[in-house]
C-alpha cells in the first residue's frame, strides 16, 4: 500500500475510533460526565504528520531555439563541414538572411505529450492556536506550518524544419543548393514544493472530551519551477539528395548538433485559500489527539526564466496548484498545563 493511501486509511480509522469512543462515553453515568466537565478554552501548541496529494497544472508556453547558433556550433566543431559564410536562402533582391529561430508552442504542437502532473508525498510540521468555548460551541484561530517534498513534472516534444543556402567561393549559390535543418525540441517543466502554511478560523461543537469542527482561511506554499530543454538539429545538404536517398539519413545527411538548456529555475510563494474539517479527543486535561482533512487551492502564477544561453530560450510558464491533505495531530493544552 502506498504511504499516502495508508495515512488516509489510518486517518479514517482514527476518526471512526473517535466516534465509537464518543458513543461509549455517551453511555457512561451522567453524573460522572457532569462531575468532570471539559473546557476547550485556552492556548495550545502541537505537531502533525500526514499525507499530501498535489495537483500541478502547467499552462501553455513557447520555447525558442536559435538555429543560427546551432549551425555556428556545428560548423566550428566540424572545421567548416558546411563551406562558406553562414547565409540563408536568397531573397528576391539577391540579399541573404540567417537561419533565424524556431518557436515551439506547447501544448498545441502535434508532437506534444502534455498533461497535468500529480504527486503524493508525506508532510509534517506543527500548529499553534487558541480556542474559546461558549456552552457546546467552540471558536478559535490556528496557524500551522508543514514541510513536504511534493513535485509534478510534464514532458513535451516539438518538431520544426528550416532551410538555408550558403556562400561557396564568394558567390551566392542557387536555392537548389540548400541546407535543411530539422530540429526536435524536448521540453520538461517540473514544479517542486518544500513547505505549506496557513492561518485559519475554526468553529466547532464540543461534547465532553470530543470536539468536531470546521476550519477555513488563507494558505501559502512555495513553488519552484524548473525548465529543461534539449534541442537536436540534423543538417542535410539538399543538393546531395537523390530520389533514392532518405532525406533523414541518406546521402544528404551532414551531421547533428545537440544542445541542452539545463535546469533554468524560477520560484515564488503562491497564496490561496484552504478549508476542511476535523475531530479532536482530549486524552486528559493537558493533551488532545485528532485527525484533520483540508483542501487548499493556491490559484495560478506565471514563472519567468532568465537565460544566458545563445541557443535555447525557455518560455514563461503558468502553474496552477491545488492540494488535499490528511493529518494526524496532537496538541498540548498550554492553558490547562499551567492552569487557567
Amino acid at each position: 500500500m502506498k504511504p499516502t493511501k495508508f495515512l488516509f486509511t489510518y486517518a479514517i480509522f482514527c476518526a471512526a475510533a473517535l466516534c465509537l469512543s464518543s458513543g461509549a462515553n455517551a453511555g457512561a453515568s451522567p453524573m460522572a460526565i457532569e462531575s468532570e466537565p471539559f473546557n476547550w478554552t485556552g492556548f495550545y501548541i502541537g505537531g502533525n504528520i500526514g499525507g499530501l496529494s498535489s495537483n500541478y497544472g502547467f499552462g501553455q508556453y513557447t520555447d525558442t531555439v536559435d538555429v543560427d547558433a546551432q549551425y555556428s556550433e556545428f560548423n566550428a566543431m566540424t572545421s567548416g563541414k558546411i563551406t562558406g559564410p553562414h547565409l540563408n536562402a536568397v531573397s528576391g533582391d539577391g540579399e541573404a538572411t540567417d537561419f533565424g529561430t524556431d518557436s515551439f508552442l506547447f501544448p498545441d504542437t502535434a508532437f506534444s505529450n502534455f498533461g497535468s502532473g500529480s504527486n503524493q508525498s508525506f508532510l509534517g510540521g506543527g500548529q499553534i492556536g487558541y480556542n474559546k468555548q461558549f456552552g457546546h460551541w467552540v471558536i478559535g484561530v490556528e496557524g500551522d506550518f508543514q514541510g513536504t517534498s511534493a513535485s509534478g513534472k510534464q514532458l513535451s516534444s516539438g518538431f520544426a524544419e528550416t532551410t538555408s543556402s550558403f556562400n561557396d567561393g564568394g558567390a551566392i549559390v542557387e536555392q537548389g543548393n540548400e541546407i535543411i535543418a530539422d530540429t526536435t525540441l524536448d521540453a520538461v517543466r517540473k514544479a517542486e514544493t518544500d513547505w505549506t502554511a496557513s492561518l485559519r478560523a475554526r468553529f466547532g461543537y464540543a461534547t465532553g472530551p470530543f470536539l468536531f469542527y470546521g476550519t477555513a482561511g488563507l494558505a501559502w506554499t512555495d513553488v519552484k519551477v524548473i525548465a529543461t530543454e534539449t534541442a537536436s538539429t540534423d543538417f542535410f545538404n539538399n543538393s546531395d539528395l537523390t530520389a533514392a536517398a532518405n532525406p533523414r539519413g541518406g546521402n544528404g545527411f551532414i551531421g547533428n548538433q545537440t544542445d541542452t538548456n539545463f535546469s533554468k529555475t524560477s520560484d515564488d510563494v503562491q497564496m490561496g485559500w484552504t478549508g476542511g474539517c476535523g475531530a479532536e479527543w482530549a486524552i486528559n486535561d493537558k493533551m488532545t489527539l485528532g485527525v484533520e482533512y483540508r483542501h487548499s487551492d493556491y490559484g495560478s502564477h506565471t514563472y519567468h526564466f532568465a537565460s544566458n544561453d545563445e541557443v535555447i530560450f525557455p518560455g514563461d510558464t503558468k502553474v496552477d496548484l491545488d492540494t488535499n491533505q490528511v493529518t494526524l495531530r496532537f496538541n498540548i493544552l498550554i492553558s490547562h498545563f499551567f492552569g487557567h
